[in-house]
């Protein structure tokens, strides 16, 4: 069997939104085996990053800087083409009381091991000044979804833009690709720890299309 080796290299954007490496600066590199990593427990691995030789460290906590890589079994049976659009509305005023939000959404799903893992979405796509948004239509493999488990736990998060990076943290929805097919209307979105009686909003799946989504083997 042969050995394959997988290399990471970590960058720092300098030049933002740009596909060239040389405009970045590297910050460390390390390899792992697929192999080693599949039979991991959790199937997870960890490796320091490594710059010209030398093991890289937090220059303040002084500690050293790994990456964690987890795989999982790729399921592609059954996967197809998702087409999605969302909207909200009654959204929480998070600039302030005479402002609204800025609010943009992620999609992240459950793992096998439990955790989350965000597989759409960019801080980037907010819609300025508004508390009902209706966000533009995406299309997204149920693969990567749900890896083709319909009943797997999926989490809208919903978030207000700020300019500063600091986002606020509207609420959540916790669906699945089932429960998405029927384009439900009026998810209540909720925020674990919040106990003020003023709503946080709905959300509601407006659009919904599926087509088959043929892998390579299916033409061979």
């Amino acid at each position: 069997e042969e050995e394959q080796v997988l290399r990471f290299d970590v960058y720092d954007e300098d030049k933002k939104g740009s596909h060239k490496l040389a405009d970045h600066d590297i910050l460390g590199t390390c390899t792992m085996v697929v192999g080693e990593i599949v039979h991991a427990q959790g199937m997870t691995q960890a490796k320091k990053l490594m710059h010209k030789g030398m093991t890289l460290r937090n220059k303040d906590t002084k500690k050293f800087s790994s990456l964690v890589v987890t795989v999982e079994q790729v399921n592609t049976s059954d996967n197809e083409l998702l087409t999605l659009q969302f909207s909200a509305a009654g959204l929480p005023k998070m600039d302030g009381l005479f402002g609204k939000s800025d609010p943009y959404f992620l999609i992240q799903r459950s793992r096998e091991d439990g955790k989350l893992i965000t597989v759409y979405g960019d801080r980037e796509n907010f819609i300025k000044k508004t508390l009902n948004p209706t966000w533009p239509p995406f299309q997204l493999e149920s693969q990567r979804l749900c890896n083709n488990d319909a009943n797997r736990p999926v989490v809208i998060l919903v978030y207000d833009w700020d300019s500063d990076g600091s986002d606020d943290f509207i609420g959540k929805v916790e669906t699945t690709l089932n429960e998405l097919r029927n384009q439900p209307k009026q998810l209540k979105i909720s925020r674990d720890g919040y106990k003020k009686k003023k709503s946080l909003g709905t959300l509601s799946v407006i659009k919904f299309a599926a087509r088959p989504k043929a892998s390579f083997l299916d033409f061979m």
